[in-house]
């Protein structure tokens, strides 16, 4: 069963769904522990964003005070937004640190 990640492309626009590629980098999001918030990897000034009227992701410039950009750990490698616990992520791929 092929996984799907959250591809962006440089636009602001709904991010689209594609097969996860590890060496894609459209594909890396990397989680602010201090914020908990997912920060594109190749411009750390953008988030992922849940748009609520479009019912998807997108990515954004970072705010704080964003709702759709704040999430929760809910278990190892998933995460729900703060505001909407139904609307979760989940790590592709987790390296273990100790």
């Amino acid at each position: 069963m092929a996984i799907d990640c959250l591809q962006f492309d440089g636009k602001m626009q709904v991010l689209q769904q594609a097969a996860c590629d590890e060496a894609n980098g459209e594909q890396k999001w990397v989680l602010d522990l201090a914020t908990y918030m997912f920060r594109y990897a190749s411009d750390v000034t953008l988030c992922l964003d849940y748009m609520e009227d479009e019912e998807s992701f997108s990515a954004e410039p970072c705010h704080d005070s964003t709702p759709g950009q704040r999430f929760e750990q809910k278990n190892l490698g998933r995460y729900c937004m703060s505001n909407r616990q139904d609307v979760c992520v989940t790590e592709a791929a987790s390296m273990f640190k100790y």
